[in-house]
């Protein structure tokens, strides 16, 4: 599955400056290099692409919404 669009999605994903700050992945990780050497079919590849996606939309995106919309007010039946 990580052949032509998703594996220049994959490594431009993990190219960019937010994935390559992130804790858990060494500054040094070659994501086209992974794909070599793991092949098309890795599940290592696919946790760590699946983490990334999650951070980018529940993460960096909640830090740049109002925290009214992160935390709405709740809901009273009156």
């Amino acid at each position: 599955w990580m052949q032509g669009e998703l594996r220049e999605f994959l490594v431009d994903t993990f190219s960019s400056d937010r994935a390559r700050s992130r804790p858990y992945l060494d500054p040094r990780f070659d994501v086209a290099s992974l794909i070599e050497t793991e092949g098309k079919f890795s599940r290592n590849l696919w946790g760590l692409l699946s983490l990334e996606l999650w951070q980018q939309e529940f993460h960096d995106r909640a830090s740049e919404r109002p925290a009214a919309a992160v935390y709405p007010a709740p809901l009273m039946a009156t």
